[in-house]
């Protein structure tokens, strides 16, 4: 009579551990389905989820679509957004096509801008053409500047230097020694002392968006220090 209770004592404990693991198995199963979905990763089985879970799967796609639309990115589709939405995305998309012109980049389309932001991204481009040419960089065009702004390209050390050189033979190849670029989009300067290395900045970084689409603009950085 013993051996019977211990050997149904045995058989109760093991079917309710593995009555447990499956449980829990099913409990990890069902999560890891409903991250996939929510996300929207490979793996989701909608069919699989309550009414809830399915309802914030729609939000969360919904929300991810917009996202999205908003900063131009890829997996855009209009058609799923409120006329709200579909409006800060039209704005969103204006205010980027605006920031690519001004600052000359790739994907600027000018006849999308209204009449104040072109005076302003012409009068951003002929300050960046004077800056190329007071600098000695590529993509100056002298015609474009004035008479004082061709004088002061003219006599600016970068042009006395290059001058200098081409005349010396003492630059090899005879290419002007010096290439100093001006100042980046966020102020800073080529030569500034960085506050956080105390080192001066003299790699150009470009401007450029991050994952969640905020936009850096260009600035410079200290060089890395070498060991």
């Amino acid at each position: 009579m013993r051996v019977l209770r211990w050997v149904f004592s045995l058989c109760l404990i093991f079917g309710v551990s593995s009555w447990r693991s499956a449980a829990q198995e099913r409990d990890t199963s069902h999560s890891r389905d409903y991250q996939n979905c929510l996300y929207g990763r490979y793996g989701c089985d909608l069919s699989q989820l309550s009414v809830n879970e399915q309802s914030a799967v729609a939000r969360s796609a919904h929300d991810r679509n917009y996202q999205n639309c908003l900063y131009g990115r890829y997996g855009c589709d209009l058609s799923q957004l409120s006329a709200n939405e579909q409006s800060a995305v039209a704005r969103s998309a204006h205010d980027r096509n605006y920031q690519n012109c001004l600052y000359g980049r790739f994907g600027c389309d000018p006849a999308q801008l209204i009449a104040d932001e072109q005076k302003a991204v012409e009068s951003s481009a002929h300050d960046r053409n004077y800056q190329n040419c007071l600098y000695g960089r590529f993509g100056c065009d002298s015609s474009k500047l004035t008479a004082d702004e061709r004088q002061s390209a003219a006599s600016s050390p970068s042009a006395l230097e290059s001058s200098t050189s081409t005349g010396s033979g003492s630059t090899p190849g005879g290419t002007s020694g010096s290439t100093d670029p001006a100042c980046a989009e966020n102020g800073s300067c080529y030569g500034d002392i960085s506050e956080r290395t105390g080192r001066p900045k003299t790699v150009q970084v470009q401007g450029y968006y991050r994952k969640d689409g905020t936009y850096v603009r260009g600035h410079y950085r200290s060089a890395p220090r070498r060991h």
